[in-house]
């Protein structure tokens, strides 16, 4: 629609599961433009630690991001093991995943 988003910030946030209903939630976005320098942030609230990851947008990255995740789910490609093992331990598809039941190196 051609408007400026030159200046254009979005966030990722990583929250503990309880924190879902969490009304502290809602002041991070506070937060993250009290901090605008800040390419990541953690906020302590009653239910845990939240992780903020904020990032400059950029219209061809994100759809290129989107367009590679809508991927797997369309079933276009094949899912790609994470060459971190720790996010392996806490997947809920640990199970299906040949990469993790053969304990194969990433």
């Amino acid at each position: 629609m051609g408007w400026d988003t030159s200046k254009l910030r979005y966030t990722i946030v990583v929250a503990p599961l309880k924190s879902k209903d969490d009304e502290e939630l809602r002041k991070i976005p506070l937060e993250v433009l009290k901090q605008r320098k800040e390419d990541r942030l953690k906020v302590k609230t009653r239910n845990g630690e939240v992780n903020i990851f904020i990032n400059n947008f950029k219209m061809e990255e994100a759809i290129n991001e989107l367009d590679w995740a809508l991927g797997f789910w369309k079933k276009e490609r094949v899912a790609i093991p994470t060459s971190n093992p720790k996010k392996c331990e806490a997947c809920e598809y640990k199970g299906l995943c040949d990469y993790f039941k053969n304990g194969q190196q990433f």
